[in-house]
């Protein structure tokens, strides 16, 4: 039954390949994020059950290429319906997309309040002192220090920090907007502000300890930057291509592999070697095993409740109310040797079977790709330099979206936000058209 179910997951993405469109014109597209989550959450459990059987993992393999079919299905679907809307070159929507003087100023204010929540953040955490020993400069000496230090702020065991809230300035809505600046003009690259910005927006991430964060914010000013200079040069662009793309990437694998260290996880990785053969087996676990791997081991404890009719989503939901309280990923941590303050989220699959079982399965994830296929026409609509930045960085998050709670904390209610400010302060605009490149 798994390999039926591997063998029509991978014709029915086959199939989606084939209409979607080409990256040439849909640039950064939102169902393909989705999809190459999924792909790796299925990759990971297929690989375990391969060279690693454990009990239950069949059991989520099965729920993993169920949800890609279904995924790909749905993001088929959208493309056959969609494609004459993609005929334009995604370059071309940059080149052409003009910020109006109120969008100027929404991505100015927008700037100042994050870096106002950065340094807010920044202070309340430096101020409780068992967070900033653990912060020390000398401290990193240590093992897990910055691991200690990042637990404490986002338990609120010493104090509670608002994680959730300062996450929405600091990890989302920088980094959409710095994008849009760039997008907007990007001559900005060499402004001092700009740059000063950036350094605070990493330092108050570095200070979270989490990597993701930092590994989405550098590609996603990455991506603008490319995107603002192949439409403003692209003969250029065409020549300095390996160099604009060399550089940009080891940048965020050194941000990456900088961050890992100083949280001490390449100790936990079984591979012998160098530092760097042992930093490239960590990002490989980290992308596809660690998840299955951990859903896998608490299988008997969220199997139990489910599926829920949907109970677990608003389970989720209660979260996002101010104060410290135990929710399900917690649990799972404990469930898996670690303490009651770390967090183990379940992938999309499991999420949506424990939400809505097996019928769920084949439903959900194909509402979910139609509903982020039309999110990506929707950040394409009106020429607008502060759609273009979320498109980038949506794209980015989405492959770790793995339930609509998840969603909605990383980036979900930043992106309402901006739609809605941008569809109601600026009429609906045609892409004018500009040299291919």
């Amino acid at each position: 039954m798994l390999w039926l179910l591997a063998c029509i997951s991978i014709l029915a993405t086959a199939i989606y390949w084939r209409v979607r469109p080409g990256w040439r014109r849909s640039g950064p597209f939102l169902p393909d994020g989705l999809l190459l989550g999924l792909w790796l959450y299925a990759a990971g459990i297929t690989w375990l059950l391969a060279f690693e059987p454990e009990p239950h993992q069949a059991r989520v393999a099965c729920m993993a290429w169920t949800a890609l079919a279904s995924a790909a299905t749905g993001a088929t679907i959208f493309c056959v319906c969609t494609g004459n809307l993609y005929q334009e070159a995604f370059v071309r929507i940059v080149a052409s997309a003009r910020a109006t003087s109120l969008e100027h100023a929404g991505i100015a204010a927008g700037l100042v309040l994050s870096a106002t929540a950065c340094v807010l953040f920044l202070y309340l955490v430096l101020r409780i002192d068992a967070i900033a020993a653990l912060l020390g400069i000398g401290s990193f000496a240590s093992d897990f220090n910055l691991l200690r230090a990042r637990v404490l702020i986002a338990s609120g065991t010493e104090a509670w920090l608002a994680p959730g809230y300062f996450k929405q300035f600091r990890d989302i809505l920088l980094p959409v907007l710095l994008a849009a600046a760039i997008v907007a003009d990007r001559r900005r690259l060499q402004a001092t502000w700009f740059w000063a910005l950036a350094a605070l927006a990493l330092l108050a991430m570095l200070v979270s300890g989490q990597r993701l964060v930092v590994v989405v914010f550098l590609a996603a000013l990455t991506l603008a930057a490319h995107y603002a200079r192949t439409a403003a040069r692209p003969a250029a662009a065409r020549v300095r291509r390996l160099r604009g793309t060399l550089v940009p990437a080891s940048l965020v694998i050194a941000g990456y592999g900088l961050l890992t260290l100083l949280l001490g996880r390449v100790r936990d990785d079984a591979i012998a070697g160098s530092p760097a053969l042992r930093l490239i087996g960590n990002f490989l676990d980290r992308a596809f095993l660690a998840a299955p791997r951990e859903n896998a081991i608490t299988y008997p404890v969220w199997s139990e409740s489910g599926p829920s009719a949907g109970l677990s989503w608003v389970r989720d939901f209660e979260g996002i109310l101010p104060g410290v309280g135990e929710t399900l990923s917690n649990v799972l941590h404990m469930a898996t040797g670690g303490s009651a303050l770390g967090n183990s989220p379940l992938g999309l699959a499991p999420d949506v079977w424990l939400a809505w079982g097996w019928p769920g399965l084949l439903l959900v994830p194909a509402t979910i790709a139609l509903l982020a296929g039309f999110l990506d026409l929707a950040c394409r609509a009106r020429g607008s330099p502060s759609l273009i930045g979320l498109r980038i960085y949506l794209f980015l998050i989405l492959p770790v979206c793995y339930s609509p709670f998840i969603f909605v904390l990383y980036g979900g209610a930043v992106a309402a936000a901006i739609l809605a400010m941008v569809f109601i302060a600026r009429p609906a605009m045609r892409v004018t058209a500009v040299a291919a490149p």
